[in-house]
């Protein structure tokens, strides 16, 4: 599996993405799985849940970000789409805010995904990749994005992003601390 959402009220049902097979859907906590939703390519990947909205879920689509809020019934796309592969989309905890990445961009929308701007972007084949975004969860305001030098850190919700430290060696995970966004 690819990505994994578990049901917000129903312990035994989650949706799983099966890479370049789509979306799938258990209700019987894993013995058996159906296809499971429209409105989207067998590319989609990285399901995200919306902590204020409990059957709110946003997916990756090749360059574009998906939103469903029916768990995953429906899906359609939101504001963006760009010619390179999106690679991660991060949702705070309060807001409107979303962040997404690809290679070389970092990409930001302050209204649910209707306009987007870039924020951070690298020089294409550079030697500099992106890789993952993050918000913290107790402060919508700090964000962390990984890449392949080390991290960067925003702390106006993705609008600037500053190195906090030198790093020796690339970083592809990231996880903050739920209690400290500093962590």
């Amino acid at each position: 599996a690819a990505s994994v959402v578990a049901h917000p009220q129903n312990s035994n049902e989650f949706l799983v993405l099966r890479y370049t097979q789509g979306l799938y859907r258990s209700v019987d906590g894993g013995l058996t799985y159906a296809p499971h939703g429209t409105g989207y390519s067998s590319a989609i990947r990285n399901l995200t849940t919306d902590p204020q909205g409990a059957f709110t879920i946003y997916a990756l689509d090749g360059g574009e970000v998906l939103r469903s809020t029916d768990y995953g019934v429906t899906w359609l796309p939101l504001g963006l789409s760009v010619p390179d592969t999106l690679k991660s989309i991060a949702v705070p905890t309060s807001g409107n805010s979303l962040l997404a990445a690809d290679a070389f961009n970092v990409h930001l929308s302050t209204d649910g995904g209707a306009t987007w701007s870039v924020t951070h972007a690298v020089v294409p084949f550079s030697g500099t990749v992106l890789d993952e975004v993050y918000f913290a969860p107790s402060d919508p305001q700090v964000a962390y994005l990984s890449y392949n030098d080390g991290v960067m850190r925003s702390s106006d919700g993705g609008q600037t992003w500053t190195q906090p430290g030198t790093w020796d060696g690339s970083v592809q995970g990231l996880t903050v601390m739920p209690t400290d966004p500093n962590t």
